[in-house]
């Protein structure tokens, strides 16, 4: 659930609990969404805080809005969902092994040289 705790804004939070949602097939793709006062309700948050998840969530194209009618799942959006954890996990991993990196005086070159090694490539 949302913890105000956190240092992750509350918004990103909530963003990222919808998308759990989906994934675990309770909100199911093609389908309509609760809408954000519905939502506010069930993560105790204010309904801007969810306004503002659900744009992130419209911005990376998991969710569509359908003026007077709501906000749906789009068809595709488990899919861009574990594309865009994926590449951002990856992402991570990777700045990390950078700074690991530059602290042992290693260079991208040698970074390279290390992962076509580890690979299997020569």
């Amino acid at each position: 659930m949302i913890d105000a705790n956190s240092s992750k804004p509350m918004f990103v939070q909530v963003a990222e609990e919808i998308e759990n949602l989906i994934l675990k097939d309770v909100l199911a793709e093609g389908g309509r969404l609760p809408s954000q006062l519905e939502f506010a309700q069930y993560f105790s948050v204010n309904p801007l805080t969810v306004g503002k998840g659900m744009q992130i969530l419209e911005d990376c194209g998991v969710v569509t809005k359908q003026r007077a009618v709501g906000m749906y799942v789009r068809p595709d959006a488990k899919a861009r969902i574990y594309e865009y954890r994926k590449n951002a996990a990856l992402m991570d991993a990777l700045d990390d092994l950078i700074v690991d990196a530059s602290v042992l005086g290693l260079s991208v070159d040698d970074l390279c040289e290390l992962l076509r090694k580890r690979g299997g490539e020569q």
